[in-house]
């Protein structure tokens, strides 16, 4: 998935970034997800995780825009979305 295609996907995160800052955001995953697996992608991309909530499967993280890039592409990702609560 290139960029157009994840900003095509996950369109109203897309127009949130800056190219130099990041932003909070909510990750929800599939129900067939494995959270560990997931949490394990983050740390090598070094993304950070700030809170999850793993009834949900949902996951509070701080992302530039390519680092959205690199969640975009993990298989098991339904949803990335602005935290509109807590915006950086």
């Amino acid at each position: 998935m290139n960029e157009k295609e994840a900003c095509e996907k996950f369109a109203p995160i897309c127009h949130e970034f800056d190219n130099n800052h990041s932003i909070l955001a909510i990750v929800t995953l599939t129900l067939k997800a494995d959270q560990n697996e997931f949490k394990r992608f983050l740390a090598e991309q070094d993304i950070a995780l700030l809170s999850t909530i793993e009834v949900t499967d949902q996951f509070f993280i701080s992302i530039t825009k390519s680092q959205f890039l690199s969640v975009s592409h993990y298989p098991d990702v339904r949803l990335i979305q602005a935290d509109k609560f807590n915006p950086r």
